[in-house]
């Protein structure tokens, strides 16, 4: 294999454990366990470590080793502000090129979330096409590096986020967000169609730093399978003030 290639394989085989949860918050990446159990040399490891750093995914502290990164509400404040101004811009561009197929694609996503509503505990195929409807307008839209830094924020909350959608409430209302960003996509009601999806992504952080500060304050740690967190989903606002 090729060193870039299989700097690939380490690095997706990484960022798919920390997204999982397979790889805690806090949690340190040792270099000796990954070439053991890649079969490979340390320098490829190295390499993916970097990728992963500017990915926001790892944390690389000097003299001490790679650690998964540990999210705070400062953090998801910074991560859905940033991704919900893009999403306005992907929202944009992608209506202004927008095809029939295309809206094809999206109402298939819908489908699928709705199908994800019939079962109580069907968060895994709600969360799936939730973010493939997501992907999907910025594929659309065919602007490669906003692509890449929105993929990276998600990428940072990916895990934590199911804990949301382990409320059945919360995705009842989610999809209905949906439905209406769709509708407006169609309409191509630019306006609307970015007051609504930013207005379901801030809901999305008020929620998830509810439940950080609920953690926090009651000592209960979370966990990002989506299933197994019993704190209530809230609208709090984060001490900081700015929600």
């Amino acid at each position: 294999m090729k060193i870039q290639s299989v700097v690939d394989v380490i690095t997706t085989d990484l960022r798919h454990k920390i997204i999982r949860g397979v790889l805690a918050s806090g949690q340190r990446i040792k270099e000796i366990d990954i070439a053991r159990e890649l079969d490979t040399s340390r320098p490829p490891i190295r390499e993916s470590f970097k990728i992963l750093e500017s990915e926001g995914l790892i944390t690389i502290k000097p003299r001490r080793g790679a650690f998964v990164s540990e999210v705070t509400q400062k953090d998801i404040w910074e991560i859905y502000t940033v991704y919900a101004a893009l999403t306005d811009l992907a929202i944009e561009l992608a209506i202004e090129k927008i095809s029939a197929n295309d809206i094809v694609q999206l109402e298939n996503c819908i489908k699928k979330m709705e199908e994800g509503l019939q079962k109580a505990d069907d968060v895994e195929n709600y969360h799936k096409y939730h973010r493939i409807f997501h992907e999907s307008i910025l594929q659309i839209a065919d602007n490669s590096r906003l692509i890449k830094i929105c993929t990276s924020l998600n990428n940072q909350t990916l895990k934590f986020s199911k804990i949301i959608y382990s409320n059945r409430e919360y995705r009842m209302a989610s999809f209905q967000k949906h439905q209406e960003i769709l509708d407006t996509i169609r309409r191509k009601n630019k306006d609307q169609a970015k007051r609504v999806s930013y207005q379901h992504i801030l809901e999305g952080m008020k929620n998830l730093q509810g439940i950080f500060e609920e953690s926090r304050t009651e000592g209960i740690g979370l966990r990002s399978d989506g299933h197994s967190s019993s704190l209530p989903i809230t609208s709090r606002e984060s001490s900081e003030g700015r929600l």
